[in-house]
């Protein structure tokens, strides 16, 4: 086997090896979430079963980091929730009062 070759395939052995390693850290972090994480992970996933709601979420988040006054935070936070579809007012304001709550 030429150096290329071996390279080639300890690169996909590194990669399989890390791939298995992060689902074995995950399936770990599973079994170590608490009630309060499993029910906010269950809300965060139904925000992104549909493109719009990934939308929606991917804003909040967005103006959640943007500034470092609290207020403001709200205040944008309010905007975007005021221009979001109807229909997906009741999850988004769910899964923000939570953060909000717990901090």
């Amino acid at each position: 086997m030429n150096s290329f070759t071996q390279k080639k395939t300890d690169s996909a052995e590194i990669i399989r090896k890390t791939l298995a390693l992060a689902e074995n850290w995950q399936n770990r972090a599973n079994t170590l979430l608490t009630k309060n994480e499993k029910k906010r992970q269950q809300m965060m996933s139904r925000l992104l079963n549909h493109p719009s709601d990934k939308t929606v979420v991917m804003h909040l988040i967005d103006q959640s980091f943007r500034s470092r006054n609290p207020h403001r935070v709200v205040d944008q936070l309010k905007t975007e929730l005021a221009s979001a579809v109807a229909r997906q007012l009741p999850t988004v304001i769910e899964v923000k009062q939570q953060d909000f709550i717990n901090g």
